[in-house]
């Protein structure tokens, strides 16, 4: 079989398992944030000069307190008016955008180790039921895109093609600010992943300066003072409001349950607002603390005791591009959010599939092994896809996203 012919086959089953598992969504009503994203939005009007408006306008419409700059989903936003007032072009491009990011992760993760992963990760990859926000919500598009910028972006990194690579990562930024977390990555991948001198990740860097500066700078003029800062609300972020300390021993919980929803379907919900997640006092009463605790200290251990391999640069690639939204330096508008693991989540699947592969390799003259390999393997991906398929239906109307975000985060001051 020919290299184009396998991809095209590959585009073609991610095509298939995204409208699988999220085709039920397809005819959701605007609910949550789009209302005031799109419903109140004037420049998501289907006019064609909207979309240059878009461009010097913060993302929540006359709100640059929100902190928020994506002209580029905006616009994609608008073109989707053009179909109509409905919501069913806006839920068909959120699948087929997240079609064709499975697909890139197959590409990325060929060129990393080899196809036989390649399927793997790109298989947990949109199975993962912790995106259905990013998919079912339309207000999840930022993350689809930037993720459809990005990852070609780090392809062409390791092309070394860094120009291309610095045009693909700006319209990241235009779609979404956390993009820079693959930024970060390039950095790791030259120095540790590549072993290149301080020197010469320097000047690689450089190729990235226009493209970084000139989105300072349209993000500036737009938002004026919020150009970083946000001006939270104890409802959405009680973590601005919290000590250093409690903040950070809260984010750790947070970053546990990041991954535990990650793995294991655990009380999905489009809601985490005050007081679900209560502001943690003293650690040492809340066992969360230790796990979250003990997870990233064995990830930044892969990192760099791994450096030079595929699972130091998946552990990597997880921590850099969870960090913009981890609020451990920052504060976001959110205290968590499950669109915002979408990207960060090809880290996780990167060296799950990696693991995985050695595995099956080591019991390969086992039949038995084998067979129970591919057993749990399956019981696990059909698991998976009942819940995302499941979890889609909440987006159906306002309804079904209140009653079940009652029924999974009950504490929720929303």
């Amino acid at each position: 079989m020919s290299i184009r012919r396998e991809k095209f086959i590959v585009l073609i089953l991610a095509l298939a398992v995204s409208f699988l598992l999220y085709g039920n969504s397809i005819n959701g009503d605007f609910v949550s944030d789009d209302n005031l994203i799109i419903l109140q939005n004037p420049l998501v009007s289907g006019n064609f000069s909207d979309y240059f408006k878009a461009f010097a306008a913060p993302y929540y419409h006359n709100q640059p307190h929100a902190g928020l700059y994506r002209p580029l989903t905006i616009a994609s936003y608008n073109l989707n008016r053009m179909f109509g007032s409905g919501t069913f072009s806006f839920h068909l491009l959120n699948i087929l955008l997240n079609a064709f990011n499975g697909f890139l992760v197959f590409l990325l993760v060929s060129k990393l180790v080899g196809k036989r992963v390649a399927y793997l990760a790109a298989t947990l990859f949109m199975f993962l039921q912790i995106h259905s926000e990013a998919v079912s919500a339309i207000a999840g598009r930022s993350e689809l895109l930037s993720f459809l910028f990005s990852i070609p972006s780090l392809i062409f990194v390791l092309n070394k093609k860094y120009a291309m690579a610095a045009v693909l990562l700006f319209g990241g930024l235009l779609s979404k600010e956390t993009a820079a977390g693959f930024f970060l990555t390039f950095v790791y991948i030259w120095i540790f992943y590549e072993r290149k001198s301080l020197r010469q990740a320097f000047y690689n860097s450089l190729y990235f300066v226009p493209a970084v500066a000139i989105y300072a700078i349209m993000r500036a003029v737009v938002l004026g003072k919020y150009f970083i800062g946000v001006d939270h609300l104890m409802v959405y972020n009680p973590l601005r409001f919290a000590s250093f300390f409690q903040s950070f021993w809260t984010s750790l919980k947070v970053f546990y349950l990041y991954v535990l929803k990650t793995v294991v379907p655990y009380q999905l919900s489009h809601d985490y607002s005050f007081n679900q997640i209560p502001i943690i006092k003293n650690p040492f009463l809340n066992y969360e603390v230790y796990f979250g605790i003990t997870i990233l200290a064995a990830l930044v251990y892969i990192a760099v005791k791994k450096r030079e391999n595929i699972y130091g640069l998946s552990a990597a690639i997880f921590l850099f591009t969870y960090f913009p939204v981890s609020n451990w330096l920052v504060k976001i508008g959110t205290i968590m959010g499950e669109r915002l693991m979408y990207a960060p989540s090809l880290g996780l699947v990167i060296l799950a599939a990696s693991f995985i592969g050695n595995l099956k390799l080591k019991i390969s003259n086992s039949k038995f092994l084998l067979s129970t390999f591919y057993f749990l393997l399956s019981t696990l991906l059909v698991w998976y896809g009942y819940v995302t398929v499941d979890r889609s239906r909440d987006w159906r109307n306002e309804k079904a996203l209140l009653t079940s975000g009652y029924a999974a985060s009950p504490n929720s001051v929303i």
